[in-house]
């Protein structure tokens, strides 16, 4: 931070700026949440993507991509993937186990 003869807050006074502000952060947040609920659907659907293995991005970005396309096909023809057996939408506990395996 840099030393200046006023404070910050003086800057931001202005009532309608006060508004505008809280209305952008309103927006934003609620964009953000919507998004941090979508990768969790996904991660619920594809729990690899909370642990994935491999260090070449060029491949982890096509699986990655294949996993949204692949998604957004099963959730266009209704699939609900809490009709099937022991699906709880969250990773399971064996991941970390089976992902240590993975070299």
């Amino acid at each position: 931070y840099s030393i200046r003869p006023f404070a910050d807050h003086d800057l931001t006074n202005d009532p309608e700026e006060a508004a505008r502000r809280t209305r952008w952060n309103a927006k934003l947040s609620s964009l953000r949440i919507a998004v941090e609920h979508c990768f969790g659907r996904l991660k619920g659907r594809f729990p690899i993507l909370r642990h994935f293995p491999g260090h070449d991005l060029d491949y982890i970005f096509r699986q990655i991509e294949a996993m949204f396309i692949l998604h957004n096909i099963l959730e266009a023809y209704g699939d609900d993937p809490e009709t099937i057996e022991g699906y709880n939408g969250r990773e399971d506990p064996e991941v970390d186990e089976i992902m240590g395996d993975i070299p």
